[in-house]
């Protein structure tokens, strides 16, 4: 019987759309009892047969080969193996979102270029006794004499410690280990993102009623469906983060893996004390503010089992948990879990079919959930379960609304209205803290003329330039440019004026108001620092800040129990942005800063601060009814046909040419139309809007188009298969190689 030839179908390591397909390889025979799908391998490849690293995706079985195909070279050393569950996701990666076959493989497999950190470590080989002869001996080599000295003390040391610590050369401790006192080794060592932390013990508390009820419908549920999802809507301060805990300790317990989704880096350093205090070692973090080698490190402890629970933001539903037992999503609303960059994928979408294909569980939690996961629950697609008090028994913070017209029009036109001054001298008076939202960066946001109107602006891009006082400089908040302030106005020679307010503004103004109290800001601009995030959120748990100001990272899922004041400067940020998620995100954010006051024994206060006092997102976050607000809100997107009631697929054409980029933007739109209603979709064609410049027409100097399609009566799987028609085989034909394009499915910012 003739002998099958074995072919490995591999992807090449490389991001040029052409080479985004399977490649044949025949594998040799040495290698057919070692190949396996989901290894890294080097092939030979082009005319020159350059090594090229490369994934096998699949085997195949052939009894004769219609062309010659080269061969594997090999099989690549200590790489990581995907596994099956890995390959499936990769290819629905591909098919949901448009990626290529590698933007989905490098989220599994990281392409990390640093490698294990070995240490040389010294050991005495000598007992006490002849350790005090051997130095008595030395007089004559004080060095070695020295380094025998301090081996006497702690009996090994990595070298690079023993010489600083001596003041000895290399040499003195090459001449000990000649005579045999000594042992050099090398040993590899964890590189350990929590070194420099100090774990307390976090105690396990009695749940309360409303906490064993939900456990008891989320244990009773998943017994008899546990492949149906459950979205835990618990009030702000309701001990969600308790569930989480406790379901994590019955997961470890079936010796499975957890993950647990944090919105925001600013979220993960508490919650990983708390986890690591109830759960010790088993705990590893994922996230971008890790060094290269921290990463690698945790990412092979969770890979090897030794580190069971996984918590980070959205990049760490990619963990390389073996047995998975339980992804949590916390504050499952957050945009921040749809990815901007390719792939773009949302977390709670790869965490459903991560739970599909591994046969795990999902929890979805949030005190405001999204329009679209209530909307699933309300029609039983999901579970809810609902936590409806505060855990430790405390109210909901009283919300006083601000408006701030009215405030103007009796002679207050500072960021601070009386009513925000008066609490936080009541709360200072008493030693507690106050948090402070503004969800803009810098100190202006509009460098003017009010003479003749002249903005900074950003010359590579369409977007008004930021005032950052301290720098004394401008910047644009898209492409990182930085300008010296203008002195005077460039067009007529006036002087220019600084209008808006960023977070830089409030902590100068509060610095003002209360000189005798702590001011800290947290917001992009100081936080970009590795550990800066800890260091400041450390420094306000220990009460050394009395006030926080900040952006929307101060906003989501901190617990300090000593703040007792929440003052939100101005609701309306978010309210008036061309958005149709605009009055979702706005109640969102405003419920949950306004959750952080009163956590513990003393009642909370909110100052909201408006011009638009009567939007009933702002009415309604003030008294915290998400019910009302989802059915307020749930009329308009239906009567618009807005997600949950369409889904969306959102077209970017870039281009340095504004010619070549609405060209090809309505060439794309009418080929669209033209494919859909041969495909017999011709009366819905206005599911397929018109192409126009996007929100922020220009970005580093390339013009931007976008073309929005809703999908309603024309199914969304027509639709991508449609745009990956224009996008491929048809590219050539209607779309200039000046132009790139990027295609975002459900995006979560539109325009």
């Amino acid at each position: 019987m003739k002998k099958e030839i074995l072919i490995a179908q591999v992807i090449l390591d490389h991001y040029h759309a052409k080479l985004d397909h399977l490649f044949d390889y025949l594998i040799p025979e040495h290698m057919q009892t070692l190949i396996q799908p989901g290894m890294q391998v080097t092939v030979p490849f082009g005319r020159n047969n350059r090594l090229t690293e490369a994934f096998v995706m699949s085997i195949k079985c052939r009894q004769k080969m219609d062309q010659p195909l080269k061969e594997l070279a090999h099989i690549s050393e200590e790489a990581y193996v995907m596994t099956a569950a890995q390959i499936e996701m990769v290819r629905w990666m591909k098919k949901s979102y448009l990626c290529r076959y590698i933007e989905g493989i490098r989220c599994f497999v990281p392409n990390h270029r640093t490698g294990k950190k070995k240490v040389i470590w010294v050991h005495c080989q000598l007992e006490s006794e002849e350790l005090a002869e051997q130095q008595i001996k030395m007089k004559r080599a004080p060095m070695q004499q020295k380094v025998l000295e301090a081996l006497q003390e702690i009996r090994h040391a990595p070298l690079a410690s023993l010489l600083k610590m001596t003041g000895a050369p290399n040499s003195a401790v090459k001449a000990l280990a000649a005579k045999g006192f000594i042992t050099i080794s090398e040993e590899i060592t964890r590189r350990n993102p929590f070194k420099d932390s100090v774990t307390t013990p976090y105690p396990e508390p009695r749940l309360t009623h409303f906490q064993e009820r939900a456990m008891m419908l989320i244990r009773g549920h998943w017994e008899k469906k546990p492949e149906i999802p459950v979205l835990l809507h618990g009030i702000t301060g309701s001990g969600k983060t308790e569930i989480y805990l406790q379901l994590i300790k019955r997961t470890l317990a079936q010796q499975q893996d957890s993950i647990l989704l944090v919105p925001e880096i600013a979220l993960t350093p508490q919650m990983v004390q708390r986890f690591r205090g109830r759960f010790g070692d088993q705990v590893a973090v994922l996230h971008s503010h890790l060094s290269e080698g921290e990463k690698l490190d945790e990412w092979g402890r969770i890979r090897r089992g030794e580190a069971r629970i996984v918590i980070g933001p959205r990049s760490a539903i990619f963990a390389p948990c073996q047995n998975l037992g339980i992804i949590i999503i916390d504050e499952e609303h957050e945009h921040t879990y749809k990815s901007e960059q390719a792939p773009r994928y949302h977390a709670t979408e790869i965490a459903r079919q991560r739970c599909r294909l591994e046969k795990a569980q999902l929890l979805l939690g949030s005190a405001t959930p999204s329009l679209e996961s209530y909307h699933e629950a309300e029609h039983q697609k999901i579970l809810l379960v609902e936590l409806k008090e505060r855990a430790a028994g405390g109210r909901l913070p009283q919300v006083e609304v601000v408006d701030l017209r009215k405030e103007a029009r009796e002679g207050n036109r500072t960021l601070f209205s009386r009513s925000l001054i008066a609490a936080l001298e009541h709360c200072l008076g008493k030693k507690h803290q106050a948090i402070l939202l503004l969800n803009r960066r810098a100190f202006a946001t509009l460098v003017m003329c009010p003479q003749c109107g002249y903005v900074a602006k950003c010359s590579q891009c369409d977007i008004s330039m930021k005032w950052h006082r301290k720098e004394r400089v401008l910047k644009c908040h898209y492409c990182g440019r930085r300008e010296p302030v203008p002195e005077s106005c460039p067009m007529c020679g006036e002087l220019v004026s600084f209008q808006g307010a960023g977070t830089q503004k409030v902590e100068e103004g509060l610095q003002l108001l209360f000189p005798d109290h702590v001011v800290a800001r947290m917001d992009q601009d100081v936080t970009r620092q590795k550990g800066s995030h800890q260091a400041i959120l450390e420094r306000f748990e220990a009460k050394e800040i009395d006030l926080l100001v900040g952006t929307q990272m101060i906003a989501k899922g901190l617990d300090f129990p000593n703040v007792t004041v929440v003052g939100i400067l101005l609701a309306d940020t978010s309210l008036n942005l061309p958005d149709f998620r605009a009055a979702e995100k706005t109640f969102q954010l405003m419920t949950q800063v306004a959750g952080r006051a009163g956590r513990g024994m003393q009642e909370g206060k909110v100052i909201l601060q408006t011009f638009q006092p009567d939007h009933y997102a702002v009415h309604l976050s003030a008294i915290q009814d998400y019910h009302r607000f989802y059915q307020e809100e749930m009329q308009i997107r239906q009567r618009f046909l807005y997600p949950p009631f369409s889904r969306l697929i959102q077209v970017t054409f870039w281009s340095e040419s504004e010619e070549a980029v609405a060209k090809a933007a309505h060439h794309s739109a009418a080929a669209v139309r033209f494919i859909l209603e041969k495909s017999g979709y011709g009366e819905h064609l206005e599911e397929v809007m018109e192409p126009g410049p996007a929100l922020i027409a220009k970005i580093e100097n390339r013009y931007r188009y976008t073309l929005l399609m809703k999908s309603v009566k024309i199914p969304f799987h027509l639709m991508r298969k449609t745009v990956k028609y224009l996008l491929m085989d048809g590219r050539d034909r209607y779309i200039s190689p000046m132009v790139t394009v990027t295609v975002d499915p459900d995006p979560r910012i539109v325009g």
